[in-house]
């Protein structure tokens, strides 16, 4: 056995690679043989049953991954306390999306990440997995509400969901409709489909905050937001000049600070 690129060709192996991976981690106990008992873990629990190339599942049997085995595993799953095997067998379960199994391989693999960050908060490799999974999710939920929508009709769609929804939603609907104006201005020389792709992506750009007055011009070299409200007045407080608002308290926006520091800090998990 040379370290934890052990491969495992048939469900027969998997009992023995277990054991053979147990004995090296209590004779060397260093993260690499937690983290390569993560990802044959994940493997049986799929019921991954041929060789795994580059570490992708290829094929899967549901007997397998319901074999008293495979419920063997899940128990240890659920018991452990080794964050490094839990980052591992939870990445190989979120890459598993669509196979064949009886129980929702993403789920399962964001469980065990979830666990891994609360035994090792300061792990950036579970946070950006996290991170990339709502990411994901957001993108599917968006893709799926659009799928049948024509282009035209995608501001209107996008407006009548909830607020949570349409201001996450809005901004990569711009950035997406400013792109596709450059591609056509760029490859095809389309001044008519640079021209509508850009008046979509203002449109969706005059939707991004709520509350917030915004002069949306576009111009030859793209989407210019200038906040239109009032500017804010200097006061001054002893030696110290104070920005304060001009804008009545009644119509500032509410505005979470925390919620603003901790999706920011989410967004860039490092």
């Amino acid at each position: 056995m040379h370290g934890p690129g052990l491969r495992v060709s048939t469900a027969a192996d998997k009992p023995l690679t277990e054991q053979m991976l147990l004995r090296a981690q209590a004779l060397d106990p260093k993260p690499r043989w937690s983290s390569a008992l993560g990802r044959l873990y994940a493997f049986i629990l799929v019921g991954s049953n041929s060789s795994t190339p580059l570490n992708v599942v290829r094929t899967v049997s549901k007997a397998d991954a319901n074999s008293p085995y495979a419920r063997e595993i899940r128990k240890k799953l659920a018991d452990s306390k080794d964050a490094d095997l839990l980052t591992a067998a939870g990445q190989y379960l979120t890459y598993a999306r669509g196979r064949d199994t009886d129980f929702d391989p993403v789920e399962l693999g964001k469980s065990c990440l979830e666990r891994a960050l609360g035994l090792n908060p300061n792990s950036t490799q579970v946070r950006g997995r996290l991170v990339g999974l709502r990411f994901g999710e957001r993108n599917r939920r968006m893709h799926e509400i659009l799928r049948n929508v024509p282009k035209e009709s995608q501001y209107q769609t996008v407006s009548a969901l909830p607020e949570s929804e349409r201001f996450v939603y809005l901004p990569q609907l711009a950035e997406l409709a400013y792109f596709e104006g450059e591609n056509a201005d760029y490859y095809n020389h389309d001044k008519a489909a640079t021209e509508a792709a850009w008046n979509r992506a203002t449109r969706y750009a005059q939707g991004l905050k709520a509350k917030t007055e915004l002069d949306v011009t576009l111009d030859d070299i793209g989407i210019r937001l200038v906040r239109t409200g009032p500017e804010p007045r200097l006061v001054r407080r002893g030696r110290r000049l104070i920005a304060k608002p001009a804008t009545k308290p009644k119509d500032l926006p509410d505005v979470d600070l925390a919620a603003l520091v901790e999706e920011e800090r989410n967004r860039w998990p490092w």
